[in-house]
């Protein structure tokens, strides 16, 4: 088992390769990303951990959780989750990402997030809970917008739903 001390190295590791090196110069979305690691504390991570970021960061999720299951790390899982919405993974559901905000968290690239949540808004989902899920943020998408339109005009709500729209 490799022990690195803390997710910033492990981070380095992934993104490294994909920028050309290591003196390559980091991007905001890379300083971001090393700014959430430093909120995880130090994890020992096993072969199978590292694998299952790499999948993760090539859009795998599926594949990048079963590999998860042989090791105990929320964490892990976590930055799985968030590596995996990040590189435009098919996998990724909505409650997916709910789990990672209901952890009142800060991630990188939160907006791009909140967009691959909107596009995955299950087909059931209610009015009420979209009038919830946009009572306190502007709704990113095209699609989500127009849910969240349709929803206020079907709960009466026809002055917000005119304010939303202007």
């Amino acid at each position: 088992m490799k022990v690195f001390y803390g997710l910033i190295i492990l981070i380095s590791f992934i993104i490294a390769p994909l920028r050309g090196g290591v003196s390559a110069p980091l991007t905001i979305n890379e300083a971001e990303v090393l700014k959430q690691a430093t909120k995880f504390p130090a994890v020992p991570l096993s072969d199978d951990a590292l694998e299952a970021l790499s999948l993760a960061n090539k859009g795998r999720l599926t594949e990048a959780r079963k590999k998860l299951k042989k090791i105990q790390a929320p964490h892990i899982d976590r930055l799985v989750t968030w590596l995996a919405a990040t590189s435009s993974s098919d996998d990724v559901e909505f409650e997916d990402i709910e789990s990672l905000f209901s952890l009142k968290s800060e991630w990188p690239l939160d907006n791009r997030l909140r967009a691959v949540q909107e596009a995955s808004l299950p087909l059931l989902t209610t009015d009420y809970d979209i009038i919830e899920m946009f009572k306190e943020r502007t709704p990113l998408t095209i699609d989500a917008l127009d849910k969240f339109v349709e929803a206020l005009d079907r709960a009466d709500k026809k002055e917000q739903a005119t304010i939303v729209l202007h």
